[in-house]
């Protein structure tokens, strides 16, 4: 058996949904199942768990943060949230982002990654899975990403056998 990886999910959480809500949890659990770390697996679990904030706010978060973050405002949670996403990214050895959505969230940690040789840390190897129907479409921002300066690639699936597939080779 391959070792385990610590691998960064990204996706959209609270901007565009995935039109299909499983699909991020069929990928993580992939993941897991081949016996890797998925640093953000709650991202994939976007419906569960959340917390409600004295103000009424919900947010999506890891189960370890649920009590924390239910006596937090809302500037404490936007600041614990990114400083625990850009923590994993940076503890990261794969970077893996759905990609069918716009998100500010997705690019952010995308850029993040993408700058970690900058912050004295190795590249981490970067996929991009979007859709093949949507894949003509894909932001500028990320079709004009360098792929000789950086590993990452952008890889237009057909449905959850290939992207598995892609996942088997991409991980070493």
């Amino acid at each position: 058996m391959k070792p385990s990886r610590k691998i960064y999910y990204s996706g959209s959480m609270s901007g565009a949904k995935e039109v299909n809500i499983q699909l991020p949890i069929d990928i993580v659990e992939y993941l897991e199942g081949q016996g890797h770390n998925v640093l953000s697996r709650h991202v994939a679990f976007m419906h569960q768990p959340n917390v409600e904030t004295p103000d009424g706010q919900k947010f999506h978060v890891r189960e370890s943060m649920l009590a924390d973050f239910a006596k937090m405002t809302r500037a404490e949670i936007d600041l614990a949230i990114r400083a625990y996403d850009l923590a994993d990214v940076e503890a990261a050895e794969y970077f893996i982002a759905l990609v069918n959505a716009p998100s500010h969230g997705v690019g952010m940690e995308i850029q993040h990654a993408l700058l970690r040789p900058r912050l004295g840390l190795s590249p981490v190897p970067m996929l991009l899975l979007i859709d093949a129907e949507k894949s003509a479409k894909i932001s500028p921002m990320l079709g004009g990403i360098c792929k000789k300066a950086h590993p990452i690639e952008i890889y237009p699936y057909r449905d959850l056998a290939d992207i598995k597939q892609k996942l088997k080779n991409f991980i070493k």
